[in-house]
């Protein structure tokens, strides 16, 4: 795994890298002070594709934000984990830019370890291939799965398909970081880019609606797969 630090302050970085050779020395660890910094890292001679980007959200005169979207768009599959002081600035997060988590000032190694546990557990989990009937399809490659009357429609980056199957059915065969938001629709969160309480957004724009019935259980589910943060 590949992981980036950018902090304008040299103590968090230290920090943060130091808890990551300690628990995890087969990573590689790559540090920034700076958004110029950052941006020379993800070059394609140095370190185009990292796993986990940690970023200050406030870089001097810059909005840690705002780079966090940069870096989401130009790479899709990097975690962003945010690194603050400033918990007004939690909601913001949120409702901006899709991120992984949040982690505070003081740096808990605990959390930051929790972090990158669940992150190899999620990139392992992204190499499950599931099966319908002769179609095979990567999990993280599915946008959601929709029921169509009497079959289901894989929507996936790729394109869509239908089988003949129940969501009910297949649901447990999906890994946790899908979620049943309407008894029609079972979305990968990974693909959420703006939350409303009675809506989602795609990266693909396309809007999912959140049931009632399932609301809290949807929020809570996804706030914890941001990280927590509430």
């Amino acid at each position: 795994m590949k992981i980036i630090v950018c902090d304008d302050e040299n103590a968090v970085v230290n920090r943060i890298a130091e808890i990551i050779r300690s628990s995890f020395p087969q990573h590689e660890i790559y540090t920034a002070n700076s958004s110029s910094e950052l941006i020379k890292l993800i070059s394609p001679d140095i370190c185009p594709s990292p796993d986990i980007v940690f970023m200050d959200i406030v870089l001097k005169n810059e909005s840690g934000i705002e780079i966090g979207k940069l870096i989401s768009e130009r790479l899709p599959s990097t975690k962003i984990i945010f690194i603050s002081g400033y918990q007004n600035k939690f909601s913001e997060i949120y409702f901006s830019v899709k991120s992984y988590g949040v982690l505070e000032k003081p740096i808990s190694s605990e959390r930051l370890c929790r972090y990158i546990n669940e992150i190899n557990h999620e990139i392992a989990q992204s190499e499950t291939m599931l099966v319908f009937g002769a179609k095979a399809v990567r999990a993280e490659n599915i946008i959601y799965v929709e029921t169509c009357r009497n079959k289901v429609k894989i929507k996936t980056v790729n394109g869509e398909f239908f089988v003949q199957e129940k969501l009910d059915d297949i649901e447990s065969r999906f890994p946790v970081w899908f979620v049943r938001c309407h008894k029609s629709f079972l979305v990968n969160m990974r693909y959420i880019t703006h939350h409303k309480s009675n809506e989602f957004t795609l990266a693909n724009g396309e809007p999912i609606v959140i049931s009632r019935a399932r609301k809290n259980e949807v929020e809570e589910k996804y706030f914890k797969f941001k990280g927590g943060m509430l």
